[in-house]
């Protein structure tokens, strides 16, 4: 028996104005409970662009917000955007249109700020607040004139998550801090429900911190990532980020795409954390990890490779480029044939540095699954030579072989190489890391020269950094997952003059302390 057509129309007719009451009813409640309805929107109410960084205020951000975000000596430019017109807000009493900027002096590091945000009738006050993780002061020790006039570098890791390099800090001599920025997130959230609210990136990292002198002026670059594509623990990609003296951005560097690489199925167009170099005004040697099917097959396994992808790029124009598909041994000399292990990619090569030779201008990299140090000319993107590793051509004895390196730089006439020390996989061979120095013969393929620097007991499984402080002295950055020191500054002959540590306690024999690299400039 089936239903008339009338009936079906009233009792449809009903469903509707019941559920339309039902959804007025809701609405109402909704927008009683919320002083901020953005009508179910996940866009921001509003974002404030605080020292070039852009930090969206929900909704539901409420009461106090903590800016772990930045901090200078200088006062930060901040700036409002909006797409509300009814939205207006008022920084520290003074109005603050959508459009306009203004300065955030930050008198100290534990100085506060107030934003109070309209929306037609409704108020609502927020306190920023800045103030910094505690990992990341560190303890001092030792007077010395090594370091005057010149100031520390780091990237650290202050997290639970010792993978991720999350917090970039500027130390005086003395250890005061001079600037830090981080997106640490000690509340794991980006828009909170309730209570202290949060202003950071949650799943974003930045890290590896330098500081560059061009033109007589002084210039800042860092890493940050980009969200949506692949990343890992070991590494990371996205894109590096030039400021000037006063850490206004003036720069944001990716590799570039040029299609020369395509038959690989290669596309750069990012840049990886673990180098890069400030050449001159909008000259760049940038690195990339560029995934590609593997052109070889490990264990029947691995079907994609991170190819090493280097390029100078000038005034945003490639002026050279490198793959290490031009150099196949970069692709079967592999110490321990890295599989990563959380991803679907295999790190035969895990280029952890790049630097040009200021003697012939060809570029020296530091290959650390490899074990190997090699330089390549740029004109035919051939390897010249091979330190290290299974292809060595230098014929290293035992006491001048390093393990797993980092950050190798052809200074003066002398190669500085820091030596982790480790097996691969990273366990610890049972020795101190240390700097080493390297005179070579590159067309005898002979060393000349070789020196040790150590402190006979810190060491780091992975990252780390050595380098000379002039002619004065050295500077070694223990790097990640180790124990002894964070870094130590030694004189001309060697000796310890300046320990730079943990001031929180440490967990058994391991250091509290992780850093990238520790650098003086």
């Amino acid at each position: 028996m089936s239903s008339s057509p009338t009936g079906t129309n009233s009792r449809a007719k009903i469903i509707c104005v019941i559920l339309a009451v039902l959804v007025i009813a809701f609405s109402a409640v909704y927008a009683v409970g919320k002083v901020f309805y953005l009508t179910g929107e996940e866009k921001p109410l509003l974002t404030l662009s605080i020292a070039g960084e852009d930090y969206p205020i929900y909704e539901s951000n409420e009461g106090k917000v903590v800016l772990r975000s930045a901090w200078t000596t200088s006062p930060m430019p901040i700036s409002l955007s909006t797409t509300h017109k009814e939205v207006s807000v008022l920084l520290n009493g003074k109005s603050l249109s959508n459009g306009d900027s203004d300065k955030m002096a930050l008198s100290s590091m534990e100085s506060s700020h107030r934003i109070t945000v309209l929306n037609g009738d409704e108020k609502r006050e927020l306190t920023v607040k800045t103030g910094i993780p505690p990992e990341a002061k560190l303890k001092f020790s030792g007077e010395t004139n090594i370091d005057s006039g010149k100031t520390y570098l780091t990237s650290m890791l202050t997290s639970k998550n010792d993978s991720i390099m999350d917090t970039i800090v500027e130390y005086s001599p003395e250890g005061d801090i001079l600037f830090y920025r981080t997106v640490r997130d000690e509340h794991n959230c980006v828009q909170p429900e309730k209570g202290e609210g949060c202003f950071l990136h949650s799943d974003t990292s930045i890290g590896n911190l330098d500081k560059w002198n061009i033109d007589g002026k002084s210039y800042y670059s860092y890493f940050r990532t980009v969200r949506g594509i692949d990343q890992d623990k070991s590494w990371m990609r996205g894109e590096f980020v030039v400021e000037d003296s006063n850490h206004n951005v003036v720069d944001t560097v990716r590799t570039l795409s040029t299609g020369r690489y395509d038959k690989f199925g290669i596309s750069p167009g990012y840049a990886e954390m673990h180098d890069f170099q400030m050449l001159g005004m909008r000259d760049y040697l940038v690195l990339d990890y560029a995934p590609q099917k593997a052109p070889i097959k490990i264990d029947n396994l691995q079907e994609y490779a991170l190819t090493t992808h280097i390029q100078r790029i000038k005034n945003e124009k490639v002026i050279w480029e490198f793959n290490s598909n031009d150099d196949p041994v970069m692709q079967r000399a592999s110490q321990g044939n890295v599989p990563n292990g959380e991803t679907k990619y295999h790190d035969d090569i895990h280029t952890n540095s790049i630097s040009i030779d200021p003697n012939d201008g060809n570029v020296i990299i530091s290959a650390r699954n490899m074990d190997s140090v090699m330089k390549i000319d740029v004109n035919t993107n051939e390897v010249i030579w091979r330190l290290g590793g299974k292809h060595d051509e230098f014929n290293l004895p035992a006491k001048e072989k390093f393990l797993r390196q980092h950050h190798a730089n052809m200074i003066g006439d002398t190669l500085y190489v820091f030596n982790n020390g480790v097996h691969p996989h990273g366990e610890k061979s049972g020795s101190p890391s240390t700097g080493m120095m390297f005179s070579l013969d590159e067309k005898a393929r002979k060393v000349t020269g070789h020196q040790v620097i150590s402190d006979g007991k810190s060491y780091g499984r992975f990252a780390g950094s050595f380098m000379p402080v002039g002619d004065k002295g050295y500077l070694i950055g223990y790097g990640i997952s180790g124990g002894g020191e964070a870094a130590t500054l030694f004189d001309a002959h060697g000796r310890v003059v300046k320990t730079i540590g943990d001031t929180q306690p440490t967990h058994g024999s391991e250091r509290s302390t992780n850093t990238y690299r520790f650098l003086l400039r």
